[in-house]
């Protein structure tokens, strides 16, 4: 409110008011006075208040009904769930917002690395009996495992957090012990060869030898075997200060 006065038997209200802010007059009722006798001229304006911010953001990003903004100081900070095309989107327009100078989306982007470290546990590159070589017909497989890594690399590098990939070989013990161990590591560094060739820096990963079955020896059969037969991955996190 900036002022009032009596105009044509009327208080007159003067003062500014944010679009999204709650009406004054819808106030007016418990103070008892009476409304007809109130007259309201609202200037608007961009109010910093924090509740008020996230409003406003929350319709000019057009978030989903699965986030839920915040601003603290000048930070605009969400979390919940949303998608990594959202995402980039709104750390571009987030910083152009008034009283929004950075955007926050850690706890989001957290969430998305561990689901995409969660897929890449599940995978797994197979190969022939004794052989380092590939089971044919796996390169779409090796490409989808690439693009997946990829978005890993890039989304914990947004959540600033560090990744390594351990590529695990596994053998299905058809051999002794220095024979196994030695197969498994050539399986590992075959499939780092396989996938830094479609772009992924050598960098993100570590080849380990496992000498073991996969499965850990628990299951048998020909498709235990097979499944034996495989290099497959664990994500780790640095998140250390260099």
């Amino acid at each position: 409110v900036l002022g009032s006065e009596r105009a044509d038997g009327r208080r007159v209200v003067r003062g500014l008011r944010d679009p999204l802010a709650t009406a004054p007059e819808a106030l007016l009722p418990g103070t008892g006075l009476d409304t007809t006798d109130v007259r309201a001229v609202w200037e608007p304006y961009v109010s910093l208040d924090p509740a008020i911010l996230a409003r406003r953001a929350a319709g000019v990003l057009d978030a989903p009904a699965t986030v839920r903004l915040r601003v603290e100081g000048t930070t605009l900070v969400a979390s919940g769930t949303a998608p990594p095309d959202w995402l980039e989107r709104s750390r571009a327009r987030a910083p152009t917002l008034s009283g929004i100078t950075r955007f926050d989306d850690t706890a989001i982007t957290g969430r998305l690395v561990e689901a995409l470290a969660d897929s890449l546990r599940r995978a797994a590159v197979r190969f022939p009996v004794g052989s380092a070589r590939l089971l044919p017909g796996q390169e779409p497989a090796l490409d989808r495992l690439a693009r997946l890594m990829t978005d890993l690399l890039a989304t914990a590098a947004q959540a600033d957090r560090a990744v390594r990939i351990q590529v695990l070989g596994h053998v299905s013990r058809e051999g002794g012990d220095a024979f196994n161990q030695a197969l498994s590591q050539q399986r590992a560094e075959a499939t780092v060869r396989l996938l830094t060739a479609r772009g992924l820096p050598s960098e993100a990963f570590e080849a380990v030898g496992t000498g073991e079955p996969r499965s850990g020896g628990s299951a048998s059969g020909d498709a235990a075997q097979a499944f034996n037969r495989s290099a497959g991955f664990r994500v780790t996190y640095d998140d250390s200060p260099p």
